[in-house]
């Protein structure tokens, strides 16, 4: 069963959509502190997860990317169909 109120399914939910997502973003709209862990299980889950690497003001931090490709389109495909089936019982 899916958790919608999970932080991994919100940060998921925000890479469909956005296809990217820094550790701010995730503290500011999820109030996620260890996205790179996120990250990690998304990853253990068959998910396609780039990492830019960003120096700003002599602080470094990554920025992950959703790749599009078929694997994590359907990957996405099954996660929310399940969500669906969830809600609509």
């Amino acid at each position: 069963m899916v958790n919608k109120q999970s932080q991994k399914y919100r940060i998921l939910k925000h890479l469909k959509k956005h296809r990217r997502i820094t550790s701010m973003e995730a503290f500011t709209k999820f109030n996620a502190t260890r996205l790179s862990g996120i990250i990690y299980n998304l990853r253990e889950d068959g998910f396609n997860i780039n990492t830019e690497r960003i120096v700003k003001n002599g602080k470094s931090f990554g920025r992950y990317y959703l790749i599009e490709n078929d694997t994590n389109e359907s990957l996405l495909h099954q996660y929310f169909l399940q969500d669906w089936a969830v809600i609509n019982g």
